[in-house]
């Protein structure tokens, strides 16, 4: 029992946040300021919090809607970027360890979100200060019917009116699940092994081909039309896919995901 360790989350009302929250709540004093109470980007309100005690502080405070950051792109470099900056400067100066989650989404600059990601990304650096966990990820699923904003969420909610589908199958992604995701970064935190990585769970699909096997887990019959010429506002990466095995295949954590939070 480590009830004494104090550990602060942004982000905690999120998808990801919320699972760290349920993931260590029993063993952990938790402190979950929520977007009013610390604006990350705003380095005097970060200060208030990242204080001496605080054993570890996880940035799950993000704007991921990637046509929301092409709009609004100083909201999002605010956010990407500017936010885990002063998080980086504030836990160097207090010697206190950070987490941070960039995206696979960044290989290609090609809208403003990937961009924002990457430069996030780029602010840590071993030689400046070395006590960071940076987890470069995938296409996430889980938190169940009401955190799952992505898309395994909207598909298993499509699913259910019936109505016609379409999807890309030209783009391909490393679907992961949060609770792996997180025993992963765990891992790495109790060990102290302090870095950068690249992690999803193994698998590179098409949105197509993945509403298929969603749609066969369920043990339902329906046909999705591909549609490979979306109108978006942001370009898309073809292929965030990930290559690294430090996960199970993607297949089986959907599988168990979709057991255990929609049958």
């Amino acid at each position: 029992m480590v009830k004494n360790k104090k550990i602060l989350i942004f982000g905690s009302n999120g998808m990801l946040g919320s699972e760290f929250v349920r993931f260590l709540d029993k063993d952990y004093e938790l402190i979950l300021p929520t977007q009013k109470e610390c604006d990350i980007a705003e380095l005097p309100e970060v200060k208030q919090y990242i204080k001496k005690g605080i054993d570890l502080v996880i940035n799950c405070a993000a704007i991921s809607n990637i046509d929301y950051c092409e709009k609004n792109p100083k909201q999002a470099v605010k956010t990407n970027f500017l936010g885990p900056a002063n998080l980086l400067k504030i836990c160097q100066q207090k010697n206190v360890p950070l987490m941070h989650f960039g995206s696979t989404q960044d290989k290609d600059l090609i809208n403003v979100y990937a961009v924002t990601k990457y430069l996030s990304v780029k602010l840590f650096n071993k030689k400046i200060y070395k006590k960071f966990f940076v987890f470069r990820t995938d296409l996430l699923f889980g938190g169940g019917k009401h955190k799952d904003k992505n898309f395994v969420g909207f598909l298993l909610k499509s699913l259910k009116t019936g109505h016609r589908i379409e999807l890309t199958n030209n783009r391909y992604s490393s679907p992961t699940y949060i609770k792996d995701l997180i025993d992963f970064c765990w891992k790495k935190y109790q060990n102290k092994q302090f870095g950068i990585y690249e992690v999803g769970n193994q698998g590179r699909v098409t949105r197509w081909q993945l509403a298929n096997e969603i749609a066969n887990i369920l043990g339902k019959k329906h046909k999705f039309f591909i549609n490979n010429n979306f109108k978006e506002i942001a370009p898309r990466v073809k292929d965030s896919s990930i290559k690294t095995k430090h996960l199970r295949s993607y297949k089986l954590a959907l599988k168990e995901y979709i057991h255990e939070s929609y049958l």
